[in-house]
C-alpha cells in the first residue's frame, strides 16, 4: 500500500485525530451488522493508532490488527496494550502474514483503507479478503469521497467498484449509507458499506 512514509513521519498528529473520534459514533451504522457469539476472530486491516481493534477487542473480539506503517503500529501498541489484539505488520493487497495464520476472520473491517490501494491491485486485495472471511462473515468497508492531499497516497474509489468486486467474489451488499465526515470537513463524506459472505455457516 501506498503512503506509508507519511503515516510514519505524522504518526503522533494522526494519532491524536484518530483518538479523539469515538469508535461507537464512527461505526454505529454497522453495529447491529456485526456478528455476535463466543470465540469471534475480527481482522482490523488498516488498524492505525488502535482505536478500532481496541474497540472490537471491548465487544469480545480476538482482534489481528494489520498495520504496514511502524509509527502508527507502534502507537497503536503503546496506548491499547491487551492481550485480545495482536498486532501485525502487514499490508493489502497480499496479506502474506495473515494469510501464512491459515484462520478466517468473523469480522473484517477496513476504515478509511480502501482508497490507499493501488486501482490495479483491487481485484487481488478484494478476492484476498473474502478469501479471509468466514461463512456468513461481515466485512465493513468505508469510501473516503472528496480531494486528497498527493502525500497520503490516496486513490479514487466508487460503490460501483465495490459492488462489482462483491458480485465477482459471492458476497452480498447488507447495507450502503454515505454520511458526512466525523471530523467535520465539509469537502469530505463517506460511503460506507457492509458485506457477507453468504456461504452457510
Amino acid at each position: 500500500m501506498a503512503g506509508i512514509p507519511y503515516y510514519d513521519q505524522h504518526a503522533t498528529v494522526l494519532t491524536e485525530q484518530y483518538e479523539a473520534l469515538a469508535p461507537e459514533a464512527v461505526h454505529h451504522w454497522l453495529i447491529d451488522l456485526m456478528p455476535t457469539g463466543k470465540d469471534l476472530k475480527a481482522l482490523d486491516v488498516g488498524a492505525g493508532s488502535g482505536r478500532d481493534a481496541a474497540w472490537l477487542a471491548s465487544r469480545g473480539y480476538d482482534v489481528w490488527a494489520v498495520e504496514p506503517s511502524e509509527g502508527m503500529r507502534l502507537q497503536g501498541q503503546q496506548l491499547h496494550a491487551t492481550s485480545r489484539i495482536t498486532w501485525v505488520e502487514d499490508a493489502l493487497p497480499k496479506l502474506e502474514v495473515i494469510t501464512g495464520l491459515n484462520q478466517g476472520y468473523d469480522f473484517i473491517l477496513l476504515s478509511a483503507v480502501w482508497m490507499h490501494v493501488a486501482p490495479e491491485q483491487r481485484v487481488s486485495a478484494f478476492e484476498k479478503l473474502t478469501q479471509l472471511l468466514e461463512p456468513k462473515g461481515v466485512l465493513a468497508i468505508t469510501l473516503r469521497c472528496g480531494p486528497a492531499p498527493a502525500e497520503r497516497a490516496m486513490y479514487e474509489v466508487t460503490e460501483q467498484e465495490v459492488r462489482q468486486l462483491a458480485d465477482r467474489f459471492g458476497v452480498k451488499v447488507l447495507r450502503c449509507v454515505t454520511a458526512p465526515d466525523q471530523s467535520g470537513r465539509s469537502e469530505i463524506s463517506w460511503i460506507q458499506m457492509a458485506l457477507q459472505n453468504d456461504l452457510p455457516g
